[in-house]
């Protein structure tokens, strides 16, 4: 939709040039094996920027700009990547990582979505804030209990979640890991059992540990396994509170789950902004697929917006812009947020006078669907994070926390 947008902004004034872009999309099943032979493919395609899914096919990507015999060098830009080590220069490798494109020194990758560990300590605060004295313990036995069944890698998801807990009063705490292979195939798991660890006897981290019941359930799997362990809490009926990651806000959950995903909460970022950016974004969307957005739906468009903005600013500035090169494309795409620019949001015609502004050499600043996207030095964004629940059908927002403003995360106020 962003693409087929802003060709149309092309196309509808001069200061474009002629110029027009071709999109060339490719399937990496968010695979790293996959992305590597497609990524080659599209840098042989003359590609100045490359627009990625997730965290693990970015950073093999990534990777790419590091190697003495990549084809071009180009800036990666992400819709959807969470992993909280990506663009950190003091994160240390893991088997499952390539370190130069893992931590990227020279700034080749930017994301447009905010990490997991963000979710993540949102949801533990929103978590320790509930019950009659506010600090998580539900049942009222002295025992806060947090059964998490996420990846048992222990590299990304797991990481995250231990490195967020945060409750006002740590000593009535108790976790346990209740872990899945998140490469497993979903036909093979006892998703009934799994959901039932979390309200036997035994502590999953340390049997030797006394266990009450939980309190809280915190379902951290990818989407692959999220709806087998919602379906298996909701068919054996359990009513004490399951907390889902940001990937089980997705509509294709919600169609395959149906009446199952009812009163199911969770985190997730913003899924679109309170502004005009938002709202033109949130109406395209549903014009375009009829149904609202959901998960990454809005970051990722802004992925690819700024892919473009970036692109046209380093394109418009050559006698050719055909001639655009991945080097340029990674300059200019830290220049299309600047504080005294011109705002431009969502849209064709916000396209188009962006296209004008940078045309005639005045600056820009994009405020996008998911946020204001402003990279900073090493290409993260901020930006708002919602609690969610599932009423009739819908992802229904009911409290929201204003990262993009202040780290502090304090809770908006309507």
């Amino acid at each position: 939709m962003a693409f087929e947008q802003f060709n149309e902004a092309l196309a509808g004034t001069s200061a474009s040039r002629g110029l027009r872009f071709k999109l060339e999309k490719r399937d990496d099943q968010s695979e790293a094996t996959t992305v590597k032979p497609l990524a080659t493919e599209l840098l042989g395609l003359g590609s100045p920027v490359l627009v990625t899914a997730t965290s693990v096919t970015s950073m093999t990507v990534n990777n790419m700009n590091y190697v003495a015999d990549s084809p071009a060098k180009v800036p990666v830009v992400c819709g959807s990547c969470t992993n909280m080590n990506l663009n950190n220069p003091d994160a240390a490798p893991t088997p499952a990582t390539d370190a130069p494109g893992y931590q990227d020194l020279d700034n080749w990758l930017r994301r447009t979505t905010i990490t997991a560990s963000r979710h993540a300590e949102t949801m533990f605060r929103d978590m320790f804030s509930r019950g009659s004295e506010g600090d998580g313990d539900l049942d009222g036995d002295g025992t806060v209990n947090v059964s998490i069944i996420a990846g048992d890698d222990r590299v990304a998801y797991t990481g995250e979640l231990r490195s967020a807990q945060h409750p006002p009063n740590p000593d009535i705490v108790d976790y346990e890991l209740l872990g899945v292979n998140p490469n497993t195939d979903p036909n093979t798991i006892d998703f009934a059992g799994l959901v039932a660890g979390a309200f036997d006897r035994v502590n999953a981290d340390d049997p030797s540990k006394p266990k009450g019941p939980p309190d809280f359930i915190v379902n951290w799997v990818l989407p692959t396994l999220a709806v087998g362990v919602a379906k298996a809490y909701k068919q054996a009926g359990y009513t004490v509170p399951m907390l889902n990651s940001s990937s089980f806000r997705r509509a294709a959950i919600l169609q395959t789950l149906g009446t199952m995903a009812e009163g199911q909460e969770g985190v997730s970022n913003l899924c679109w902004t309170a502004d005009a950016s938002g709202d033109n974004f949130a109406k395209a969307f549903a014009e375009e697929t009829g149904a609202d957005p959901a998960g990454y739906d809005s970051s990722v468009y802004d992925s690819m917006v700024v892919a473009l903005l970036g692109t046209v600013k380093a394109a418009l500035a050559l006698d050719d812009p055909s001639k655009v090169t991945g080097p340029d494309v990674n300059v200019t795409l830290d220049q299309i947020n600047d504080p005294a620019g011109t705002v431009v949001r969502t849209g064709t015609e916000e396209f188009k006078r962006a296209i004008e502004a940078i045309a005639a050499g005045k600056a820009i600043n994009y405020e996008g669907a998911s946020g204001p996207c402003d990279f900073d030095s090493v290409g993260n964004v901020k930006g708002d994070i919602a609690v969610y629940k599932v009423q009739n059908g819908k992802f229904v927002e009911l409290r929201t926390y204003a990262c993009t403003k202040d780290d502090a995360c304090p809770l908006a106020t309507k």
